[in-house]
Parts: structure tokens; C-alpha cells; sequence
């Protein structure tokens, strides 16, 4: 039996939903659920999903996309700036769109259905020159002839061409296949549909009057053609939000009996917070995200943010610059390949004194120069001087101070060393108990002693582990290694509300040593 690699693809497509013929599939919306057919457009109009898909594409769209090339030889990169590549997709991709406009067309789409797709327009040099968004139902990704990926467009004068691979961002979801994206909205279909009942359901209760029905019941039997003209008025009269709370006056002996259900009673009300957390737990956006706070803290919101970045953002922002790298930037060429990245720090960077804590430690660290640091923060560079990397002119390394003999005046160096790391070892500590803390207010009094007694001993032990690693500083400074009994003290002296500082300066002098 001959092999053939077109037999081949064409069964591993098979696997993935290939109807037998040469283009590609993603899945389409399944049937009724709730007693809805649900479309794309409805699910549009749910208020979580928009959102969840606006805080997704806005906060991508908006971040700086940079591009880099590796430096041979280290772990180093340049960033480029004058391209026109760089030029295209940070400012105008086409003469009729911005840059953000650009990506949140791609995003928007691609959240929605799982794909979308961007035409690269060349010059006449192969040059990228423009980037135009394409609308998914106007695009139909195939197979040709000998087995390769192509895309069917129909422009919007309604005429067909064909664009080769490279020549098309196709910017994935999720993919069981790698080949198609799979639509949140397909996936989510039936949480969708229950909360799509849910808004029509309210909709119809408001637009009754807020009376969900109710039975007359008249003193002798009726005629069909009474029945329907009884009905007929009582619509007339009393339907609708302008007809509501109208005076209600029977004759003839009716009685009027409310089959009324209120919806709190019926748990509509939890069941639309739940369809709430059903949608954006597939779209992995965190509930404060999306303005749902009916279970926040407050106390681990910075946290969520944190997730939301590096679980939901950082993935699509790799598959879109993943499909840039190989089809703008490396088209054709080797390495050291150009290479984009959306950079999303700005989403992390926490409030004012945070940030001022951690560039300090930058800077005091030869780590980042100063005109670094001004630069993240939107300031003007403080010249030449600003750009040389500084340290603290009393540092020096852990192996000068521990080739010090004990009682010569560098062993002070070893005290402060260790007075340093027993300083930052405690901040931690520290930060750890107050999270600890605020995760236990829902807690009874007796369960929040004992859990915090278990805390307690734990952060002894992990207090030891922070502190292993200087134990020959110790020696040099105190005499011995750092004890789970001066653990013990260290957190103890910590909880009665005293100052590192202070905790330090209190130890016996015979564990400090001898006085420089």
C-alpha cells in the first residue's frame, strides 16, 4: 500500500472534524438548550460575556507591543525601533486604522469565535506594507491541491481570491487540533442559553407589569369567543410596564387568583449571579474584572489581577506575537530571529509606594540605572549620570566577609549582614501573618487560635530554612548558628508588636560578639 502525505493529513483532520472536503472546521453552535436557540449575536448581548471579552481585548490592545533581536553569544537583546514593521503594528497597520483599533478587531472576533484573521499586504519587494483585519465569515481556511494551508477570501464587492499561509495572521484560541481555535461561546453554549433565559425571563416579567399571570375565575361557565375577548381586555388594560399597578375592578362575580412567583423565590436571582460565574470562568477573567463583587475581599484582589495577567492575558498575547514572529518578522530568514512581545508589566506594577520600594532595590542593586527607572514611571532621564549602574558603597560579597577573622573590625560587616537578612526574613514573616489574618475574620474565635498556632510553628521552621544559609555568618557575628530558640524569641518579640531593629539590638552582647 502506497503511502501518500496527503492521505495522511486528510486523516488527521478526520480526527479533528473534517467533513470530507478540503477546508477546515471549527465547531458550530449546538442545538437547543433552555428552550433557546442560541446564536453568536445572543450571546453577544449577554452583559458578562461582552464583558468578559472587552477586559480581555482592551487591556491587549492597548499595551506596548515591542520587538526585539537576541544578541549572539548572550543572553542579551536589542530592541528595534526604527522598522516599519514596528511602525505598523504599535501605530497606523493600514491608511484607515489605529493600532488598537487593529488588534481589538483581531481579539474581539478571535474570543468570540476562536478565530480571526489579518490579510499581510506586501509591496512589490515582498515587504510587509500594511495589515488589514479580515471578517471570519468572509474567510475560509482549506487545503489546496498538494496538501498546504490556504485561506478563501471573498472581499466586499463579493469576489473570491486566495491568500497563501503566509500572507494571513490567523490568530488561535484554545485548539484541540492546533489548527483551529474552538469558540468560548460554542464551549460555554448551555451556561449561555441559561443565562440568556434569564434575561428574558426578567424581560418578560417587567414587560407583564411585573405579574408573571394569574386566573379569573368567573362565577358560571364561558363561551370560547368570552374567554378570548376576556382576554383580550385584560391585556389591553393591564400588560405592560405602563399599564402596571393599574386599579383592578371585577364585576359579575370574578375572582382574580395571582399564580405569581417571586423571583427571589424561584433562586432566579442566585441562579443569575451563578450564570455569571459560569461565563467568566470560561473565559478565565477574574469576577472583580468584569464589575461582579458579590464575594470580594478586597484583601486578595492584587493577587487575582496578578493571575489574570500571566493565566488569561499572557497566552493570547503569545499566540498572537508567536503568528507575527513567524509570518512579519522571520519570514524566509535565520536566526538571530526578530521576535514581538506585548509587554503587560503595566498591569502589574502595583500602587505608588510599591513601586517606589521595589526601583529603589533596582537601583541600590546595580540592577536597573536610575534613568531606567524614570522611564517606567513616565519621567524625563537625568542625563549621562542617570544611566550608570550604582551600588551601595558599603556592600561587599558574603565570601570577603566570612575570610574575616572573628574580633577584627570587618566583622561588623557580618553582624549587619546578618541583621539584614534577620530584617528582610521577618518582613516577610510579617506580610505572611497579615494575609493569614485577614483569611481567618470568617472564622470563629476558638478556630482562628488554633489555626494561628499552627501558623506560628510553622513560620518558626520557616524561619529557620530563610536563615541556614548565613549560619557562618552567624557564627562570626553572634558565636553560633541561628537557633530554633532565637527563632522562637525573634517571632515571639514580633508579636508583642516590636521593631526588627530593636529585636536585634536587644540580643545578649555575648551572641553579637566582640565590638569592632
Amino acid at each position: 500500500m502506497a503511502f501518500s502525505f496527503a492521505g495522511m493529513v486528510r486523516g488527521f483532520l478526520a480526527a479533528f472534524g473534517w467533513r470530507g472536503d478540503s477546508r477546515l472546521y471549527s465547531r458550530s453552535m449546538p442545538g437547543n438548550f433552555a428552550g433557546l436557540n442560541l446564536n453568536r449575536e445572543d450571546a453577544l448581548m449577554l452583559s458578562a460575556v461582552w464583558a468578559c471579552m472587552d477586559v480581555i481585548a482592551k487591556n491587549i490592545a492597548a499595551s506596548p507591543l515591542n520587538v526585539y533581536e537576541p544578541i549572539e553569544g548572550t543572553k542579551r537583546r536589542r530592541r528595534i525601533e526604527r522598522d516599519n514593521r514596528v511602525w505598523l503594528l504599535n501605530t497606523r497597520p493600514n491608511d484607515e486604522m489605529t493600532a488598537i483599533g487593529f488588534r481589538e478587531a483581531l481579539f474581539f472576533q478571535a474570543l468570540a469565535d476562536g478565530n480571526s484573521y489579518a490579510e499581510i499586504g506586501r509591496d512589490r519587494g515582498g515587504r510587509v506594507a500594511a495589515l488589514w483585519p479580515l471578517l471570519n465569515t468572509r474567510v475560509t481556511p482549506r487545503r489546496d491541491e498538494v496538501g498546504s494551508l490556504v485561506y478563501d477570501v471573498v472581499d466586499e464587492t463579493g469576489e473570491p481570491h486566495t491568500l497563501e499561509q503566509r500572507d494571513v495572521i490567523h490568530l488561535r484560541g484554545p485548539s484541540l487540533s492546533g489548527l483551529m481555535g474552538e469558540s468560548v461561546i460554542v464551549r460555554a453554549a448551555r451556561a449561555l442559553a441559561v443565562a440568556a433565559a434569564h434575561e428574558r425571563f426578567s424581560a418578560a416579567f417587567y414587560g407583564r407589569g411585573a405579574q408573571l399571570g394569574g386566573v379569573l375565575k368567573a362565577p358560571t361557565k364561558l363561551t370560547e369567543d368570552q374567554k378570548t375577548d376576556l382576554r383580550k381586555q385584560w391585556e389591553e388594560n393591564h400588560a405592560g410596564l405602563g399599564r402596571a399597578q393599574r386599579l383592578l375592578v371585577l364585576e359579575g362575580g370574578f375572582d382574580f387568583v395571582a399564580t405569581t412567583v417571586e423571583p427571589a423565590k424561584a433562586s432566579l436571582v442566585e441562579d443569575k449571579k451563578f450564570s455569571i460565574e459560569e461565563i467568566a470562568r470560561f473565559y478565565g477573567v477574574p469576577l472583580h474584572k468584569i464589575g461582579h463583587l458579590e464575594h470580594a475581599t478586597f484583601s486578595n484582589i492584587e493577587h487575582q489581577g496578578l493571575e489574570f495577567v500571566t493565566s488569561c492575558l499572557f497566552p493570547w498575547t503569545q499566540r498572537f506575537c508567536q503568528e507575527l514572529n513567524a509570518k512579519v518578522f522571520n519570514t524566509g530568514s535565520k536566526g538571530p530571529w526578530w521576535y514581538a512581545e506585548i509587554d503587560l508589566s503595566h498591569l502589574v506594577r502595583g500602587d505608588a509606594q510599591s513601586r517606589a520600594t521595589a526601583a529603589a532595590g533596582w537601583v541600590q542593586n546595580g540592577i536597573k540605572s536610575r534613568n531606567e527607572v524614570r522611564a517606567e514611571e513616565g519621567l524625563d532621564d537625568a542625563g549621562g549620570d542617570g544611566d550608570v549602574l550604582t551600588v551601595q558603597s558599603n556592600m561587599t560579597t558574603l565570601k570577603r566577609v566570612m575570610e574575616v577573622a572573628p574580633g577584627t573590625a570587618t566583622s561588623s560587616a557580618a553582624r549587619a549582614a546578618v541583621q539584614a537578612a534577620l530584617t528582610s526574613a521577618c518582613a516577610r514573616y510579617t506580610r505572611r501573618l497579615t494575609n493569614r489574618v485577614d483569611g481567618l475574620k470568617s472564622k470563629s474565635e476558638l478556630e482562628r487560635f488554633a489555626l494561628l498556632a499552627r501558623f506560628r510553628d510553622e513560620q518558626v521552621q520557616v524561619l529557620l530554612e530563610d536563615m541556614a544559609f548565613f549560619d557562618a555568618l552567624c557564627v562570626e557575628a553572634i558565636g553560633e548558628p541561628f537557633s530554633r530558640a532565637l527563632a522562637v524569641k525573634v517571632i515571639t518579640a514580633l508579636e508583642q508588636g516590636d521593631d526588627v531593629s530593636n529585636i536585634v539590638s536587644t540580643l545578649p552582647p555575648r551572641r553579637l560578639g566582640a565590638a569592632a
